[in-house]
Formats: structure tokens, C-alpha cells, sequence
């Protein structure tokens, strides 16, 4: 009596279906993941597009905005400079190398 084992490599041989390793069957799960994404991103693209537009163009406009808000300061400065010049008094205590006039006289505790 043989058995199914004992007949040899054609008893192993499947017809219909392809002997393949488990591995093979991640690949194919990935590759449809990545080619679903692909094609969701090909549906969304307009919204990814719209949404990277209106990024820019609020980052221009705050840049447009911060830029028109430094001119008019640095406007304002150089028109009080032009209309008041600054007097030749500095107003630094440590410019004569000097210390600042004290308000509080120091205790003898703070001076050893």
C-alpha cells in the first residue's frame, strides 16, 4: 500500500494554486496600501493643493503686514529725529563710568 507521501514530488505539486511564502502575501497587502493612498491622495489633491495656497498666502499677507508695520515705525523714528534732534546729554549712569546715584543708602549689613 503507498501512500500519498511515499508516490514522490508530483503527489506535492498543487494545480491550481502556486505554492508562495507568507512574505509574498505582505508585499501584495503593502503594495495595495500604497496604492490605495495613491489614489486617495489623486481624490484629496485638490484640498492638499487649496490648503498649501492658503498657507502661503496667509504667511505672505503676515509678512506684507509686519513689513509695512516696521517702515511706518522706522518712518516715525527718523521724522522725530529730523523734527526734535536729540540733545548731546547721555542718559546712561555707566557712560562716565560712574555708578548710579543709590535711592536707598546701603546698610552696613550689605557692605563688608
Amino acid at each position: 500500500m503507498a501512500t500519498e507521501n511515499s508516490r514522490g514530488p508530483e503527489s506535492l505539486r498543487q494545480p491550481f494554486l502556486p505554492r508562495t511564502r507568507l512574505i509574498w502575501s505582505f508585499v501584495a497587502v503593502t503594495a495595495a496600501a500604497v496604492l490605495i493612498m495613491l489614489v486617495r491622495w489623486a481624490d484629496q489633491g485638490v484640498a492638499l493643493i487649496a490648503a498649501l495656497v492658503a498657507i502661503a498666502a496667509w504667511v505672505a499677507g503676515l509678512f506684507a503686514m509686519f513689513s509695512l508695520l516696521f517702515l511706518i515705525t522706522y518712518f516715525l523714528g527718523v521724522l522725530e529725529n529730523l523734527l526734535a534732534p536729540p540733545e548731546n546729554e547721555v542718559l546712561s549712569p555707566f557712560a562716565q563710568d560712574r555708578l548710579p546715584e543709590q535711592i536707598v543708602a546701603p546698610n552696613k549689613v550689605d557692605v563688608q
